[in-house]
């Protein structure tokens, strides 16, 4: 398939979806349109992942695709699941920069987007459930900051270990360290009062190591 058939296809949705939207503003058509809508949104984001398909140089096209999946998804949710839309659009987004980083290696820098859209919409989900127990956990305030932190932390490590052309990352597991130790800082008050202390430390290590590393370079 051509170039010029993607335009073509994309483009028609787009304009067609931009007229569905003119026609509603103007009660031309009912506003009972949720389904229909879902599907037009599903079908504009299978073009854009059938972009990425044919001809991976194109990794930009996972974005979009994934995004408007997601986003066509929400409507066809039942009514005690729509809470989960934030999450839902969240995640595939995220999704979208670890296929960018499977589909080539050379994206490395893809992880920590698609690692950090994940955390939130890990945070989203958990925010609708404050107040309530999920696996015998009560969530509240400090659960949530700590997930955020603990995702970040784990996306950094990920950057750390995941393969790549340039060789590891290993730069990557002082912000995965210096991240998961802040997680467990906001889980914890009696290990607030300590980190008070350790963190100096932290930072002055990390400051030689860096330096280290970066003579060792020259050399």
């Amino acid at each position: 398939m051509k170039r010029l058939d993607f335009r073509l296809a994309i483009g028609g949705m787009l304009i067609l979806m931009g007229a569905l939207m003119l026609l509603q503003q103007f009660g031309i058509i009912s506003g009972a349109l949720s389904i229909f809508w879902a599907v037009l949104l599903i079908a504009t984001g299978v073009v854009f992942l059938s972009v990425f398909a044919f001809n991976r140089q194109h990794w930009w096209a996972l974005i979009p695709g994934l995004t408007l999946v997601g986003i066509g998804v929400i409507p066809l949710l039942p009514g005690e699941y729509t809470y989960l839309g934030g999450s839902i659009v969240l995640g595939a987004v995220g999704l979208s920069f670890f296929g960018i980083y499977l589909s080539n290696r050379e994206h490395w820098w893809a992880i920590i987007p698609g690692g950090v859209l994940a955390t939130l919409a890990f945070c989203a989900y958990l925010a609708f459930h404050v107040g309530e127990k999920i696996s015998g956990v009560k969530i509240d305030e400090v659960v949530l900051g700590s997930a955020f932190f603990l995702g970040l932390a784990l996306t950094f490590f990920l950057v750390a270990v995941l393969p790549n052309p340039h060789g590891r990352m290993k730069w990557a597991f002082i912000p995965s360290v210096a991240l998961f130790l802040t997680a467990l800082t906001a889980a914890s008050f009696r290990l607030q009062q300590v980190m008070i202390y350790v963190w100096p430390f932290v930072l002055v290590f990390g400051g030689i190591y860096l330096i280290y590393l970066y003579f060792r370079s020259r050399n």
